[in-house]
């Protein structure tokens, strides 16, 4: 499991829930404290015990998954302080902290769940496109290129190339933290037919994280996402070669000839 996306992500969500709840808890018992001579009831009591009885769940979960592997210590202790202060705030100000807490919560979930709709996951041994080669000129090439899902692209397409060797390439988003957790951790889309020393850019959807030509919005960062591009080899071009894009067991990309 070790330091990946989605086992700190599931980390994060827990550490998040254990420090968020434990403050809760102190800060309720605290105030319980002060004002124990005041009629509270019970119902303060039993919100002191919801709250640790989350804490500890929270915290026992985490604590199973940190024994299956090892994992990004620095990146919890941030996890686990910003659930801390959360807590605080919303003990202290329930309304006026709680209320645009959840609000944000709900927003970067929805945020980063449509961003994914415009992806594909990542899949070891999948296939992201097969490129055919139809003719070779002296000036250009009649190229094929089909697609197992859609990516804004026609499954099946023509296109006209410069000459040269040829490649693909494609985009990348990787979520860290409780969105790789909540969204899933890592995705894909083919961006580009590379052809010589030129590149063919491809069209596809547009999510509210990441824009057209690729930059990724502040907030996307904050919320734990990364986008990179990541290149093909080359093959040369000669008539009626064919080449599947494939997702490797290492995480990479490659072309396999058939």
């Amino acid at each position: 499991m070790g330091s990946d996306p989605g086992s700190l992500g599931a980390l994060a969500v827990l550490g998040v829930g254990a420090s968020f709840f434990f403050v809760v808890a102190l800060v309720l018992s605290i105030r319980r404290f002060m004002r124990r001579n005041r009629q509270d009831g019970r119902s303060g009591l039993s919100l002191v015990f919801l709250s640790l009885s989350v804490a500890v769940a929270c915290a026992s979960w985490g604590i199973v998954l940190l024994a299956r592997g090892r994992s990004d210590w620095e990146a919890l202790t941030w996890y686990l302080a910003g659930g801390g202060l959360a807590g605080l705030a919303v003990a202290i100000f329930p309304r006026a902290a709680g209320v645009p807490l959840v609000v944000l919560a709900a927003l970067a979930w929805i945020g980063a769940a449509t961003e994914v709709t415009a992806w594909h996951p990542w899949v070891e041994g999948r296939t992201v496109a097969k490129l055919s080669v139809y003719s070779v000129e002296t000036d250009y090439m009649l190229c094929g290129l089909s697609l197992p899902d859609r990516n804004t692209l026609p499954i099946v397409q023509n296109v006209r190339l410069p000459p040269g060797d040829l490649g693909l390439s494609v985009q990348t988003l990787r979520f860290r933290g409780p969105l790789a957790f909540l969204v899933g951790e890592r995705y894909y889309r083919l961006s580009a037919i590379l052809a010589g020393d030129q590149a063919h850019p491809l069209p596809f959807e547009r999510g509210p994280l990441v824009s057209v030509d690729g930059r990724i919005a502040l907030v996307a960062r904050l919320l734990g996402a990364q986008i990179a591009t990541a290149s093909s080899d080359r093959f040369p071009a000669e008539e009626f070669a064919v080449v599947s894009l494939m997702i490797r067991p290492d995480g990479s990309i490659g072309l396999a000839r058939e």
